[in-house]
């Protein structure tokens, strides 16, 4: 049975997986952000796609962190998976917020599902996929 001491550290890492996920998925979604901007410029798309856009950049930086999360933990994927999308997902609404932009709407309620599912899914291909020493 674990003991306090080893039950605080996995805790202090999980919470440590989930932040830096966050991080991961912040970024990985700026890139795809980045990515779609060129492609609207470059390819003259109409504004009726800047929506899809968002919700492709939002599921992937909810699998972005849940991936990254799932990797450094190296279990539990679909726990820290959901965990990260959900903060993920409270982290771009409250930066929203700051900046006026954010609305408890339809929107940011449809966006839940995509980012935790989305992390669900990062959190178990991490898990999955993860590099284990010692193994043939």
């Amino acid at each position: 049975m674990k003991n306090v001491a080893q039950a605080q550290t996995g805790l202090r890492d999980a919470v440590l997986s989930v932040l830096i996920g966050m991080l991961g998925g912040v970024l990985f979604s700026i890139l795809l952000l980045v990515v779609f901007s060129i492609l609207m410029v470059l390819r003259d798309m109409p504004a009726g796609v800047v929506q899809p856009f968002a919700f492709i950049a939002i599921a992937g930086g909810g699998f972005g962190g849940g991936l990254f999360a799932g990797r450094l933990f190296g279990r539990k994927g679909l726990m820290l998976g959901a965990a990260t999308g959900l903060f993920y997902l409270l982290l771009l609404f409250i930066s929203g917020a700051f900046l006026g932009q954010a609305a408890l709407d339809g929107m940011m309620l449809a966006k839940l599902p995509v980012s935790v599912l989305a992390g669900i899914i990062g959190g178990i291909v991490g898990v999955n996929t993860r590099h284990r020493r010692g193994r043939s």
